[in-house]
Parts: C-alpha cells; structure tokens; sequence
C-alpha cells in the first residue's frame, strides 16, 4: 500500500486515541488562546484546515469542533463519512502535508471532534497555498517577512525531519518497532495499522523513498549512538550536596531513546530514598519516596525530549546529590520561553519526536506535563517545592530538591552526640560505602581490632548501626 494514498493516510491519522472528558473539561475551562480554538461545527471546512496549519506552524494546539466561542458544549452531529471527509481535506490542502490526529470524545454525552495538530519541525505549512499563524487566539496570515524567517530558521532546529547519513533500514531495530506498536494498543486501547515502514513513515522516521531520518534512529535504531555519538543519559551519584572526587556510582543508558527513558527511570527509582511510615488505623506500612516518581518521570522524558540533538558533544546527565537531583539537558530554552512562562509558552524543539513519545503516553497530553507536576507536587504527602528550571545557555538544568534533607541532618547531628571521632567517621564511611568490618575499622581509622569491637558495639547498642553476619564474616550496616 502507497503512503501516498489517501486510505493509508487515513488509517494513521483517525484511530488515535481520544482526550479523556475530565482532560477535555480542564482544557475548555482555559478558554481559546495561541493553542487552542473552538468552532460549534464543520459548517467552514476551509477555515478549519487554516487554523490546523496556523497550529503546525506554532507551538502546536488543539482544535474542538462542537463547542461554541465561550466554551459552552453543545455537541455535533458525526456522519458515516464525516471524519474522512475531515481528514483528507486537511491532508490534501496543505504543504507540507498536516497529519492531525482526529478523534470523537464525548463530554457530558455529547459528541465533539477533537483535532489535536503537533508542532512540526517541516514548517511553515500552507494552507491552500498560503501561510498562516496563531496570534493570542486568533488565526492570521503570516506576512511576507515571517514566512521568509520562519522558513530560513527552522534549518537549525529540523534535526528530527533531517536525514540520518549512511542509516539504512538494516540499522533498523523492528523488534523496537513491535515493541512500539504493543505499547501503542496497550495505552490507548486502539489499533495501529499498516507495515512497520508505514508505521515509521506516517512519524517522520522514514521519508517517502525509504531513507532513514534522524528521529528515525533514536526511537527505533538499532545502536543510535553510533550516528549520534552523544545521544545517551548518564546518572552519576554523589554522597554530599556538591560535586566531589568521590562518587557513589556512574552509569550510562544506551540504546534507543525508549530504552534510555526505561531504564535510567528504573535506576533513579531503586536509588532514592523511601520513608516508611506505619499507619495508626490499620498498621499498615505506607513507603513514600522523598521524590514523586511520577516528576522524576516526566523530568526525564522532557530532557530527552526537548534536548538539542544538534549540540553533538553533549548527552542528557542527571547528577543526584545528597540533597537535590539535577536534570541537564542540552540546548537552551527556544526564543520566547523562560523559567517564569514554562507553564504556559510549552512547544517542542523536537516536534516529531514528542509526537512519538506522546502516542505511547510517554509525554502527557495536549499541555498537560507541566501542569501535572505542578498538580502532583501539591498534592504529594511530603511538602516538596515544584522543580526549579534554570537556562544556562548551553543548557537547561532543572533541579528537584529532597524535602527531606534538612531533616535527616537535624536528626543526624542529634543522632552524632556522644560519639567519638572515629565513630563518626564510621558513620560516614557506612552512608558512603554501605558496611564496614572489625579489621577495616581499625585500619582506616588507626586503632587496635579490640578497640573496633569496642566502637562498633556501642554504635550497635545505640541503634546506629546494625550486626550483619556471623564469624569471620561479621560485619556491620546503617541501622
């Protein structure tokens, strides 16, 4: 089947899955702005495919069909060939081709049409031959010299769309492409069609003629960093607040950008802190990592997502410390963007890639990542403060402090009265390298092995540290 023809298209662009209605009622309350527009029916299919490119050459946006100029719903009616009939009326009236995403949820019983369009790194689109914007909430004809910049500008930032050199299809990971394609059905509980090539064209990871682009590789790649040397994370450990010569651990995630996300999510799971608390009404043990898992999550995947993959030398790190955990992503904030507006000026460096994490829920929905943080630190159990971006030119750094930490070194100041020098620094080495024996004791820290017993049991009896081990091969750990 050619990609080209309007059936393929078809069978790409309408079975995506639909907002859900408490999503869609959050989004109407914003009212219509640069990302989001209302039309109460299909009556101007024309204007309909001018604001879809108005979005594609923006930041992206949300277009729903059944709800009137203030956000009052009052449903449509959905024909046999409707959506068809929608869809290949964007796709066959703009250049480059727009392939929105088309779906029919409901709200309160009633049926709307959801046409959610992605920023595109192939801007600017036409639409019947003629470039259009969002401003605020309107859409409006670009002029002659913004379509000139915008047309030169995006040859910085078209890394997704450019080729990836010497990659063949033999580069190509299908068992990554299957492994996407489960993932697909599974979360949005919808059928993705057509061939594995088709599946990759229809996302920007493989031009008409077959050649591999780069989005292409790092998503489904087989060894994406033997095109793109540093398209890797690292996660290094630190025992204290700063950078020191000693680390607890350094490890790098290779692979496709999937399995990058995965396991280096799994990684700063298993190595932060859970509190355990008992509950008073059912004894029941509550665990409560000092972080949200759902952030550090959602961190992770935006400094992939967003990084500059055009900044060749540099790879997404993220350095954990005693009391805060660091998220560096390469490339700066894109013009019009700040710490200050993130929460509302949020658009893609990486469009095409963002899509394809979106499709399989690794990004949030339409606008919903960073709100979600916000909303999820709120409401966590530990009083946690919202991460903090900061744009350092080469980079973004975005920072999650421990809530905890003050605490604990209250608690360890209180916990280190009465305890000799050498104890102490037993306490250190114990936090750092996680246990310690009678003979190590006593040579690291210059006394006799009686005198080590005599130390380590008095650690032992004030509950500091607890006995591990029998013999020989007695040691000890952080109680």
């Amino acid at each position: 089947m050619d990609f080209n023809d309007t059936q393929a298209r078809h069978s790409f662009t309408v079975k995506g899955p639909a907002l859900n209605e408490k999503s869609l009622k959050k989004i109407i309350k914003r009212k219509e702005g640069e990302r989001l527009e209302f039309k109460s029916s299909t009556a101007d299919p024309h204007r309909l495919v001018e604001i879809a490119a108005s979005f594609a050459n923006t930041s992206g946006g949300l277009l729903l069909v059944g709800v009137t100029d203030d956000a009052g719903v009052q449903g449509i009616n959905i024909g046999r060939g409707t959506l068809e009939h929608l869809t290949n009326t964007i796709t066959d009236n703009t250049d480059p081709v727009i392939y929105p995403k088309i779906t029919t949820p409901k709200i309160d019983g009633k049926k709307i049409i959801s046409i959610e369009v992605v920023p595109s790194d192939e801007k600017p689109h036409l639409a019947y031959g003629r470039p259009f914007k969002r401003s605020g909430s309107v859409t409006k004809l670009m002029s002659r010299s913004e379509y000139k910049r915008l047309l030169f500008s995006q040859v910085k930032y078209a890394f997704g769309s450019q080729l990836c050199p010497k990659a063949t299809w033999a580069d190509i990971d299908e068992g990554a492409i299957l492994g996407f394609k489960k993932k697909y059905e599974s979360v949005n509980d919808a059928r993705l069609y057509g061939s594995n090539e088709e599946i990759l064209k229809s996302r920007g990871c493989l031009t008409a003629d077959g050649k591999i682009t780069n989005v292409g590789i790092l998503a489904f790649g087989k060894e994406p960093q033997k095109f793109i040397p540093k398209a890797y994370v690292t996660v290094v450990r630190y025992p204290e607040p700063t950078i020191t010569d000693t680390i607890l651990d350094s490890k790098d995630f290779f692979g496709n950008l999937f399995d990058q996300i995965d396991k280096a999510d799994q990684y700063l799971r298993e190595h932060i802190q859970v509190i355990s608390k008992i509950s008073e009404t059912d004894l029941a043990r509550q665990d409560t990592p000092v972080y949200p898992y759902f952030v550090l999550r959602e961190l992770l995947v935006n400094a992939v997502a967003h990084r500059d993959y055009n900044i060749y030398g540099s790879r997404v790190l993220i350095q954990m410390f005693a009391d805060r955990i660091e998220f560096y992503s390469p490339g700066s904030f894109l013009e019009g963007i700040t710490p200050e507006n993130l929460k509302e000026s949020q658009r893609s460096r990486n469009p095409t890639l963002a899509r394809i994490l979106h499709d399989v829920k690794y990004l949030e929905e339409f606008g919903n990542g960073i709100d979600r943080i916000y909303e999820t630190v709120e409401n966590y159990p530990l009083k946690i403060q919202p991460p903090v971006w900061k744009d350092i030119n080469v980079a973004v750094i975005t920072t999650l402090f421990d809530p905890t930490y003050e605490k604990k070194k209250e608690i360890k100041e209180a916990d280190l009265v009465g305890l000799n020098e050498r104890q102490r620094k037993a306490i250190d080495h114990l936090e750092n390298y996680g246990r310690i024996d009678r003979t190590e004791y006593a040579r690291n820290f210059g006394t006799t092995k009686v005198t080590a017993k005599r130390d380590l049991m008095d650690l032992v009896e004030k509950k500091l540290i607890v006995r591990r081990g029998a013999g020989r091969s007695v040691y000890y750990k952080i109680g």
